[in-house]
């Protein structure tokens, strides 16, 4: 998380290309975390919590695809009820970002 803290005063401070960087790096950390937890059986709510900051991440860093795809893998995993509505929420932006997504007029 340190990694994310400093892009997001990197971002505060205007500094979007190392924001950009920071972002990319702490989503790396995180998806490593989340192979980790897939290798140790994927325990919730650890493991959404894993995969919705990852999610965030990858928002931050202006990869729709890949936020998509890990809310949507951990809405998969049955997370628990306030995780799941952050997880529907976070695909919310998402697919208000993305005008070529089919679901883009989703509020």
């Amino acid at each position: 998380m340190e990694m994310a803290e400093l892009a997001l005063v990197a971002r505060r401070y205007g500094q979007h290309i190392e924001a950009a960087g920071l972002f990319r790096q702490a989503l790396d950390f995180e998806i490593v975390a989340i192979r980790e937890a897939e290798a140790g059986g994927r325990v919730q709510p650890t493991y959404a919590i894993l995969q919705r900051s990852a999610a965030t991440l990858a928002l931050d860093c202006s990869d729709l695809k890949m936020a998509e795809r890990l809310a949507t893998i951990a809405l998969a995993h049955n997370p628990p009820a306030e995780i799941a509505e952050e997880l529907r929420e976070l695909l919310r932006q998402v697919h208000a970002q993305d005008p070529s997504h089919p679901l883009q007029y989703v509020n």
